[in-house]
């Protein structure tokens, strides 16, 4: 019976997409009520990172529809990340590409009353989404010429000037739901198992109690990896430092050999590789840290959640700095003169770690 739906739901489908074209029209209603809306579906097709910035917008739009049933369409990537979470009642992880039709088939057979896509880029999956769901409104940022593709649009505000907090704020705010400031943050459901085993794990590397300067070595585009010889002259000047403080060195599961390496030529003593390689191990130990050292990835909005201090290598692109720095914890950013990270001296990052213990207790 279920395979006879789809089936039904398929050929309408395809029938809609071959005869559909243009845009909807783009207008404000914030008339939408709550007792009205069951079902509704939120798409955030991105990284970790954009999950842990848009979460707050997630739940904002749960506790204002209590009673519907909420999907969530997403990434297979953050698989782990939601492990713990009961943000919503289901996930569809989406595989970009031939994915899309069972997608909006899954979509038709849920049927929902209401579409909140929280992408702030042009997409033209989201373009799908928002034609062909089923969905009685959507509602979603418009780009460009202020032309939308969705019932209620939003102009998206530029990402030279805004951070991507301040950004997700607008979709939720077009549906008239109210969000106060204190509300606008980072955050993510940790694992209450991996938290306590990696608070085990850091009482024994370190019962002088110094403080924890976790190094995420991983940074998923060639781009933005800083050379190992960069990490152990870094380290270096750690061991001249009267801070002596404790060092884990984080990666990904694959790159635990890059972390092997320096620790094996580094000669720095309270050097230490996190044991554990699963993301709510890896997320866990930065929650922890007294100090995160990363590259522009989703390890920088791990600390954010946490409020971690954090010292952010980017490369040099203002409004990726603007965008996706962190929101709440204290930070220095280091970008290169020019070109990509690798071009960032150490001189330039031990001079963000002396500016930041300044403002930091824990690194006093």
């Amino acid at each position: 019976m279920v395979i006879a739906v789809s089936c039904a739901c398929a050929r309408s489908l395809l029938s809609e997409l071959m005869v559909t074209s243009g845009q909807r029209t783009s207008t404000i209603d914030v008339s939408l009520r709550q007792s009205s809306v069951k079902k509704i579906a939120i798409i955030r097709i991105g990284k970790i990172g954009d999950m842990i910035v848009s979460r707050f917008a997630i739940c904002k739009i749960r506790s204002s529809f209590p009673d519907a049933r909420i999907l969530l369409v997403t990434l297979p990537r953050n698989k782990e990340l939601l492990q713990y979470s009961n943000d919503v009642d289901e996930v569809r992880f989406f595989r970009k590409g031939m994915d899309v039709v069972p997608l909006l088939i899954k979509l038709r057979l849920f049927s929902p009353d209401l579409l909140i896509d929280l992408n702030d880029n042009p997409s033209n999956t989201s373009k799908l989404l928002a034609r062909f769901s089923g969905a009685r409104k959507s509602v979603g940022f418009s780009f460009g010429n202020g032309q939308g593709y969705h019932d209620i649009s939003v102009p998206c505000p530029p990402r030279e000037t805004t951070h991507i907090i301040e950004r997700m704020r607008k979709i939720p705010e077009a549906l008239g739901l109210e969000i106060q400031d204190s509300e606008v943050d980072t955050s993510m459901e940790l694992g209450k198992e991996e938290y306590k085993a990696v608070t085990g794990e850091l009482a024994r590397l370190n019962p002088e109690k110094k403080p924890i300067i976790a190094i995420n070595l991983s940074a998923g585009n060639r781009n933005r990896y800083w050379q190992a010889s960069k990490w152990m002259e870094l380290l270096r000047r750690f061991e001249g430092d009267s801070l002596k403080p404790v060092v884990i060195l984080l990666s990904a599961p694959h790159e635990t050999h890059i972390a092997d390496d320096i620790i094996a030529s580094a000669g720095y003593p309270r050097l230490h590789r996190q044991r554990d390689t699963g993301f709510h191990y890896f997320a866990s130990t930065i929650a922890q840290s007294s100090l995160l050292i990363s590259p522009d990835t989703s390890s920088i909005h791990i600390a954010d959640a946490f409020r971690v201090p954090v010292i952010g290598l980017y490369p040099q692109v203002r409004w990726n700095a603007v965008s996706w720095r962190p929101y709440r914890s204290e930070c220095e950013i280091v970008m290169p003169a020019s070109g990509f990270i690798a071009e960032i001296s150490v001189e330039e990052v031990w001079q963000g770690f002396i500016r930041i213990r300044k403002r930091v207790a824990l690194l006093a």
